[in-house]
């Protein structure tokens, strides 16, 4: 055995030495002639997530316009986060009454504010102004539902994506903000409370 011989032979033991390693990983198959990189499969999961202002700590941020909420549990892997449904809601709002049909459909009148969401720095919505703050949906009054798109996520123009993952999401950061960027002016706080519903799409 010549010495370009006795090489490739210490070439070829070596690569199998290694393959073998990897393969005891898991991070390789082989078959008889090729080998094939494993790939770890995933499957799309949805939570439903519920952001209520009242849950605050009050001593800590005592105005429901700037605010942070702490999850009992780490969300892993978030891929894309969608609001699904916000409560801007006045308690001192007025009732009234409307009779349709001899059907007493009760009204409430808010008054008329609104504001933008921040939300950890989610930039969703382009303002056409100078506003360089990250802005994640538009808030007004009342109680807002957004369609559902059952398709596909990637196409539903409501969710915001994230690049890259959240590898361990635990807390949301909440602000209200104006059209200039700064926080909405709140006198009573005692009065406002925000609701948020959101799905949050995760890889399990």
């Amino acid at each position: 055995m010549n010495n370009l011989q006795q090489y490739n032979k210490e070439l070829q033991e070596k690569f199998l030495r290694t393959l073998n390693n990897k393969e005891k990983n898991n991070e390789y198959t082989t078959t008889e002639n090729n080998i094939i990189k494993k790939t770890k499969k995933y499957k799309l999961e949805k939570d439903i997530i519920v952001l209520d202002s009242e849950d605050r700590d009050k001593n800590i941020y005592p105005k429901p316009n700037n605010y942070i909420l702490n999850l009992l549990e780490d969300l892993k892997n978030v891929v894309a986060i969608r609001l699904l449904k916000s409560e801007y809601l006045l308690k001192d709002s007025s009732f009234n009454i409307l009779t349709i049909n001899d059907q007493v459909v009760p009204l409430q009148v808010y008054k008329n504010i609104h504001a933008y969401l921040y939300l950890n720095g989610y930039n969703k919505i382009k303002m056409a102004n100078r506003i360089t703050i990250p802005i994640f949906s538009s808030l007004s009054t009342g109680i807002h539902n957004y369609p559902v798109q059952n398709s596909d996520f990637r196409i539903d123009p409501y969710v915001h994506r994230l690049n890259p993952i959240e590898k361990r999401l635990n807390k949301f950061d909440i602000k209200l903000l104006d059209n200039k960027g700064e926080l909405v002016e709140i006198i009573d706080p005692d009065k406002i409370q925000i609701i948020l519903t959101l799905i949050v799409y995760k890889l399990v």
